[in-house]
């Protein structure tokens, strides 16, 4: 083939890797892979103890009857709880949530009427049980929080609806409308009827229905559906009941009907106020970023089609964070190219060399881009670093697989390269021999670099000699000569490099021991005591070598290990990179309200007001024994004292409930330890 249709080939190949590289799936974090199903489900005005007893236990017990089970996690909480599955990474998922939907309909005819149905959902494993949106509005208009709500689900929430990457739209912060019943119990008595008598005409006469079905000619089975709706409140109000006796009396004889706004079961603020807000949640494995802009633009036009007087602002942006960390990766790895093709240019000066290189390593990352898109590799802070790590390697051979052109003539190195890069791989290859859970941060890292050194192998078989031979191929053929000039300059470089070697030869011990010292000795870790050896105690071990000569012993004499040791290891923690939040959780004993509840965060909330440097913060309060606050911060107050200081402040206001269990706590940059305050005492009285 010749080498003009090998580089178009090539070209063909990288501008399909350009089209596929919006379609690869970008986070700051690789995502868990575990297979995994989630079982929730909720139990009316129940303590954990009897959420465990009555649907906990029970749904437990039949669902670890499944195959391919290695972990059964299970919570119970106030009024709810959720067991997690974890399966072999090789189960089929699909199989197993039909097992389990199978045995979760054969358990539940038993289980305790206040139990409600289990919700069966197919989804990975998560650090924490909430799942952040990625974006945020507040919807607010002249309307009832009832009507704005409604309108959004009709115009906002349906048009987000139609993009596959959403997985879940949330509106939240007002209550809907419910038609209320009450019944005149000394009435019904006289009428001799019971509750009942209601509950079942309403039954009749409203819901979907199928009375039967009809065949046609074809063998077609049409079934008859009949649909009741409610028109308006008259219809509902003339429903007929039968007395014992025989009579009918309508049901506004026995009963009132009113609508009215249901009762608050759960309370959601953004920095205080009640509003409507309507929260996006992402589907795993896509592109974050490009969620975010398709559902602003999605939102923005959506805005054109409600009624005047309505607003809807981005109140939180999950992605700004995401978009900007990756940026500064993009940077940094464009500084890595930058400077690695300015050190080839410094050595080699000539252009059409570096020119070579470069568009090397642009079809390297297009056709990387294609195999990881096969792979389903997600692109992230590690799959990044991959990527900039193996700059250097696909520039190496294209480098080795060029100079041997220039003087063989051949592309006979190729098999040296392959040893080499295969050796590379091999020794990647090792993390897929690690245990599940320190997989994590590593597959995708290795899978990258591997892909990267086996791209750059067929990029310097093919398309480099193809690149070399279009651009340079009078060079190609040329025998290579010096002028007088350059023979100097070499001659003058290796009597320069022969003195060195010289001088380092005749000192070799001197510069072993510097090079030692430079490096470290691990004097800093001898104890300042040893029992039962005096000779130790009274040299090592006395005052005067601790106090006077100790400090200055380990410093001159630590090298750079007493840095790295004292300065990074001892200070270490791990820590997935992530936006600076500051969480407050907060724990009411069985029997407070919701209203209670509310009433503390309400007074934490009014002190959060009034501290400059949060950028905002998200109250939820779920009942009245769980509510929880999430605060963020300003770019300029995340990284500094800010978070500590109001995490010990938030820390003090919490002891004046002595009844309630906080958990403080904070995650990101800030790197906040966690703190738990309080115990379960007696009932919190407001």
């Amino acid at each position: 083939m010749t080498p003009f249709r090998v580089i178009i080939a090539f070209i063909v190949l990288s501008i399909i890797g350009i089209a596929l590289i919006p379609k690869l799936s970008v986070d700051l974090n690789p995502r868990e892979r575990q297979a995994v199903l989630s079982v929730t489900f909720n139990v009316n005005g129940a303590s954990p103890e009897l959420t465990e007893k009555l649907a906990t236990s029970p749904l437990e017990g039949a669902l670890s009857q499944l195959t391919e089970l290695k972990h059964v996690n299970s919570v119970s909480n106030y009024n709810s709880g959720y067991i997690r599955l974890i399966f072999d990474k090789d189960a089929n998922m699909e199989y197993k949530k039909f097992e389990a939907a199978a045995l979760i309909r054969q358990v539940y005819p038993s289980l305790d009427e206040k139990v409600s149905y289990p919700v069966l959902a197919q989804s990975e494993a998560r650090a924490r049980d909430e799942k952040n949106p990625i974006l945020t509005y507040s919807v607010n208009g002249p309307f009832a929080s009832f009507e704005i709500r409604k309108i959004a689900e009709d115009v906002l929430k349906a048009s987000l609806n139609t993009i596959p990457e959403v997985e879940e739209v949330l509106i939240r912060g007002a209550n809907t409308l419910m038609l209320y019943v009450t019944y005149d119990i000394q009435k019904l008595q006289a009428l001799g009827l019971r509750k009942a008598a209601i509950e079942s005409a309403l039954q009749r006469a409203f819901g979907t229905n199928y009375p039967g079905a009809v065949s046609n000619e074809r063998d077609e089975t049409l079934y008859v559906k009949i649909v009741n709706e409610l028109a308006d409140i008259e219809q509902l109000e003339n429903l007929l009941l039968s007395t014992t006796d025989g009579k009918e009396v309508r049901i506004r004889d026995v009963a009132t009907i009113t609508l009215e706004e249901e009762e608050a079961k759960s309370h959601y603020r953004i920095n205080g106020n009640n509003s409507v807000t309507l929260s996006v949640y992402n589907r795993d494995g896509v592109n974050k970023v490009l969620l975010a802009d398709a559902v602003k633009a999605a939102i923005q036009e959506a805005s054109a089609l409600l009624p005047t007087g309505f607003e809807v602002r981005l109140e939180n942006d999950d992605t700004e964070f995401l978009d900007k960390e990756l940026n500064k990766i993009y940077k940094r790895s464009g500084l890595s190219i930058l400077i690695l093709i300015v050190f080839i240019f410094l050595i080699n000066r000539n252009p059409a060399y570096l020119a070579v290189l470069f568009v090397g390593i642009i079809v390297n990352l297009c056709l990387t881009s294609i195999i990881l898109y096969v792979l389903g590799v997600d692109i992230h802070l590690y799959s990044l670093a991959g990527l900039t790590i193996s700059f250097g390697l696909i520039v190496d051979n294209a480098i080795i697989m060029m100079d041997h052109l220039h003087k063989h003539k051949n592309r006979k190195v190729f098999l040296a390269l392959l040893a080499a890069s295969l050796t590379t791989i091999a020794a990647l290859m090792i993390v897929f021999f690690l245990p599940e859970e320190d997989q994590k941060n590593l597959i995708e890292f290795s899978i990258v670099v591997a892909v990267m050194l086996g791209v750059s192998l067929l990029v310097a078989l093919l398309f480099t000699p193809a690149m070399y031979a279009a651009i340079m191929g009078e060079k190609l053929h040329a025998r290579r000569t010096l002028s007088l000039a350059n023979l100097r300059r070499r001659a003058r470089f290796f009597r320069a490099y022969m003195r060195s070697v010289q001088l380092v030869a005749r000192f070799r011990k001197t510069f072993i021991f510097f090079l030692l010292l430079l490096f470290g000795f691990p004097i800093f870790f001898l104890p300042a005591k040893w029992e039962g050896q005096e000779w130790y105690n009274a040299t090592v071990g006395s005052s005067f070598y601790q106090e006077e000569m100790r400090p200055y012993v380990d410093k001159f004499l630590g090298g750079g290990l007493r840095m790295f040791v004292r300065g990074v290891y001892e200070k270490s923690s791990y820590r997935e990179a992530e936006k600076t939040r500051l969480y407050v959780q907060a724990r009411l004993p069985f029997g407070n309200t919701l209203e209670q509840m509310d009433l503390i965060m309400r007074e934490f909330e009014g002190y959060l007001k009034q501290v400059e440097g949060i950028d905002q913060f998200v109250t939820s309060v779920a009942s009245g024994q769980n509510a929880s606050i999430t605060i963020t911060f300003k770019e300029a107050y995340e990284k500094g004292a800010l978070p500590y200081q109001l995490k010990g402040r938030l820390s003090m206001m919490s002891t004046d409930w002595s009844g309630a269990n906080w958990n403080i706590y904070g995650v990101g940059q800030a790197s906040i330890p966690v703190l738990v305050v309080g115990a379960f005492l007696l009932s919190v009285s407001c």
